[in-house]
């Protein structure tokens, strides 16, 4: 199944209560890339504004523009070569810098994942792992990730 989004679970937070966003799937703005706005909130959420052109709320994920072929063996049997596809997932929040302030500005969490070319095939059990442990972290530590972010610490 490739990348689609109709409807997120979100993670809890200090103000989202069962927060659940729903995905409506947006012009990109690369031919190899998919966006999706969050077109409705649901859950309590209290002060979150959905998507709207002018305060985004959206998910994209690219892919590389061209694939780079797996690696081959040299006659010792070594890797020749180090080529790298890379997949990127990215967010964006219009947030307000300024309590009351008219225009938001834009919050970025971009996620790159450059997989050795090959790893797609001959290894896809630990890619799956790869990403079992980031939703595990980021669903696990929501809380945790946001209170660094507001207080400085980690």
């Amino acid at each position: 199944m490739a990348f689609a989004l109709t409807s997120v679970t979100g993670a809890a937070n200090t103000g989202l209560t069962t927060p659940g966003y729903t995905m409506t799937e947006d012009q990109a703005t690369l031919a190899y890339m998919r966006q999706f706005i969050v077109s409705a909130l649901t859950g309590t959420q209290t002060g979150v504004r959905s998507h709207s052109s002018t305060d985004p709320f959206l998910c994209w994920m690219s892919r590389p523009a061209a694939f780079r072929d797996r690696p081959t063996l040299n006659v010792q049997g070594q890797v020749v070569g180090n080529s790298k596809n890379e997949f990127v997932i990215g967010f964006k929040k219009g947030v307000l810098p300024i309590a009351g302030g008219a225009v938001p500005q834009m919050a970025e969490a971009i996620l790159r994942v450059r997989i050795p070319a090959g790893a797609e095939i001959a290894d896809m059990a630990q890619l799956r792992a790869l990403f079992s442990l980031i939703g595990g972290v980021f669903n696990g530590q929501a809380v945790g990730i946001v209170d660094s972010l507001l207080s400085g610490t980690l």
